[in-house]
């Protein structure tokens, strides 16, 4: 029951923490371009979404793997997982890091691509000396 409890909390927090920074965000910085924080925010959560799911897979291989032990008593998964961690910290602590930033990275990535192919293309020249010479 905490499990789920902590969950609807985290969940919450999401949606709040996502609808002040809409709101912020919409009111003082880009007017016009609130849009571009919807997709942001909903490619974020869509990385959390992922991330979560990617995060969980070596301990759900290691509980299937010891599925007789957890069947006959069900807080031995709890000792498997935990035994495992305790001896693979440091290999659990990046794989952990390593998921989350290539997750959020990559949905960062096709957030920006998104909101750049709905824009029309202009060209932006860096120095107003630059000039086109026919030749």
């Amino acid at each position: 029951m905490t499990q789920v409890t902590t969950a609807l909390l985290a969940t919450i927090y999401l949606i709040t923490a996502s609808a002040i920074t809409y709101v912020l965000f919409s009111r003082f910085a880009w007017r016009g371009k609130a849009s571009w924080i919807l997709i942001g925010i909903g490619f974020m959560l869509l990385s959390l979404a992922l991330q979560v799911v990617v995060q969980a897979v070596p301990f759900l291989i290691l509980i299937l793997t010891h599925i007789k032990d957890v069947l006959i008593n069900v807080s031995s998964a709890t000792n498997v997982v935990l035994g495992f961690v305790k001896l693979n910290i440091y290999l659990v602590t990046i794989y952990t890091g390593l998921v989350a930033g290539v997750s959020q990275e990559v949905f960062r990535y096709l957030a920006v691509r998104v909101v750049n192919s709905s824009q029309p293309h202009t060209l932006v020249m860096a120095s107003p000396s630059w000039t086109w010479h026919s030749r």
